[in-house]
């Protein structure tokens, strides 16, 4: 397939989806890569590219901890010494 017809069937894809949390993915993941200058696509591995996107995803769900509560935690850490 050339990059022409992959275009096409791309563009045609996205038009017919109307999931929007999924449109906002593929834009956010989209634009990301388009700006990802710094770091070259082959310098990565498959797997950290795997970690990266699940990563991604568990912020996207609310899995993570803020700045505030890792530094809380540390201060707590460090109080208990």
């Amino acid at each position: 397939m050339s990059k022409k017809e992959l275009k096409q069937k791309l563009h045609r894809l996205v038009d017919e989806m109307e999931d929007e949390q999924a449109l906002n993915m593929l834009y956010e993941d989209s634009l990301e890569y388009k700006n990802a200058s710094d770091v070259q696509h082959d310098e990565l591995t498959a797997e950290q590219w795997a970690l990266i996107r699940k990563a991604k995803s568990e912020i996207e769900t609310g899995n993570y901890f803020s700045h505030e509560v890792v530094m809380q935690h540390l201060r707590q850490w460090k109080d208990s010494k």
